[in-house]
């Protein structure tokens, strides 16, 4: 298929790259600023386009690879240019192009103008991280992505043609789909500043605790991929050490008091992450030992009085 790609960020940069690989035609780009699509058009060997409608005009599939708060008015104000200009392949043809937008949080819904015009309308998401242009456009061939599609749409073979492996979701599912990504991704960079935080007070530099901390992360993400969340947990939640817990939580506490602007909140943070921890070690690493279970519960229970105060 001919794509044109509406968008012209890290995403549908790299996609467009990414489908190049993949031998297919990139028609060209266009976006918020010309001279964005001038440059993704260039990475990719295709065309700048000023006006969406003219690209829509030379493409059968077009992504929107907008920033997620544009998609419904971008869908509103292609529909009503589309319609009016009377686009479709032939009188007797489907109307092209099909048009799908690349967002984890949105679901198809967002496309209903196009829909209502007559246009064939999707979703397609990539579980990655799109940070770097060139290491998604690598990463994008490994990925699995989630896809809202029409059961025997040009789109879904299309997918098939491409060799791209996807989940089919309903769009009642997207926002848990999305908070899903969310705590796989986003939260990680979170926990893991965490952790760099920490470190540096007590004398690390970033660079030392980055090394240090990298991998225990690389090791606890390969053993979820070997073994499963259950039997890869570690740590002093899964083994019952209430005693441990208890001593990370007062020195937490300190830095806390120190109100020194560093990782506020720490405890709190420790806290429930170590009950959602306790919830997961109780399927599987304390189910013989029931009262340390308990005890841990009853820790992680216990309110600050001596901040509330």
């Amino acid at each position: 298929m001919r794509i044109g790609i509406i968008g012209a960020g890290k995403v549908g940069t790299s996609f467009g790259l990414f489908l190049k690989d993949r031998g297919e035609t990139i028609t060209g780009y266009a976006s918020r600023t010309y001279s964005s699509a001038c440059e993704a058009a260039a990475l990719t060997g295709s065309k700048p386009f000023l006006d969406p409608l003219e690209l829509i005009r030379n493409s059968e599939l077009i992504f929107l690879t907008v920033v997620d708060d544009q998609i419904e008015p971008l869908a509103a104000a292609l529909a009503a240019k589309v319609v009016k200009s009377a686009l479709k392949a032939a009188p007797t043809a489907p109307y092209y192009p099909i048009f799908v937008h690349m967002s984890g949080a949105h679901s198809v819904m967002a496309l209903e103008p196009l829909a209502a015009a007559g246009f064939e309308t999707a979703t397609l998401h990539p579980l990655q991280s799109v940070s770097e242009i060139e290491r998604a456009r690598n990463a994008f061939g490994d990925s699995l992505f989630t896809a809202e599609i029409t059961p025997g749409g040009s789109f879904e073979g299309w997918l098939a043609t491409i060799g791209i492996s996807f989940v089919r979701i309903e769009a009642g599912n997207k926002a848990l789909y999305h908070a899903g990504a969310v705590f796989a991704s986003n939260f990680v960079v979170t926990v893991l500043d965490a952790a760099i935080q920490l470190f540096e007070q007590i004398g690390f530099t970033e660079e030392e605790a980055r090394r240090g901390l990298m991998p225990l992360v690389y090791g606890s993400v390969e053993n979820v991929a070997r073994s499963g969340a259950e039997r890869a947990l570690t740590g002093p939640v899964a083994r019952g050490d209430v005693a441990t817990v208890a001593k990370h939580l007062e020195a937490l506490g300190a830095l806390d008091d120190l109100d020194s602007g560093v990782l506020p909140d720490a405890a709190a943070l420790y806290k429930s992450l170590s009950r959602a921890t306790l919830s997961l070690a109780m399927r599987y690493k304390l189910t013989k030992d029931p009262g340390a279970a308990a005890e841990l519960k009853a820790l992680l229970a216990k309110e600050d009085t001596k901040r509330e105060g």
